[in-house]
């Protein structure tokens, strides 16, 4: 890691030590003119600190990658209309419960499970099954449409 002595205008005596990071948020935040010469440590030459901060890329932060995606949409699931099936299936549970309890409750759950399976869009970002009457995913915020 380079060590870094900065010259304000060029004239006046040396600050420092700094390291580039310093450097570059003190010239971001205006603290440091574009006059401003900096010399590496054991280095006589001295060159404007906007020279050395275009040579030395700094690492871009995740959170301005993350800015600078667009949201994604989520996609809807395209299945088969199982409303008529499911509600056949619960009303034929409610009347197997009154003559044969053991198969009239699995029918009902069962009828349940197909509305629920197929009553949801899927998040094309996470994969998660989110609710038909929802408009985002609340697991990755994702807006469903």
């Amino acid at each position: 890691m380079n060590v870094y002595w900065l010259s304000r205008d060029g004239v006046s005596p040396a600050e420092g030590p700094f390291a580039i990071g310093q450097l570059q948020r003190m010239y971001e935040a205006g603290q440091v003119n574009a006059l401003a010469q900096v010399s590496r440590t054991g280095e006589d030459l001295w060159i404007p600190l906007s020279e050395e901060l275009e040579a030395v890329q700094m690492p871009t932060s995740f959170s301005q990658i993350k800015h600078s995606i667009p949201p994604a949409i989520g996609r809807v699931k395209l299945v088969k209309s199982s409303g008529c099936p499911a509600i056949l299936l619960f009303f034929g549970g409610v009347i197997m419960c009154f003559i044969f309890f053991p198969v009239g409750i699995p029918m009902i759950i069962i009828a349940f499970m197909i509305d629920f399976a197929n009553g949801h869009h899927v998040c094309s970002e996470c994969g998660n099954k989110v609710m038909k009457t929802s408009s985002f995913c609340p697991a990755c915020k994702a807006e469903l449409k």
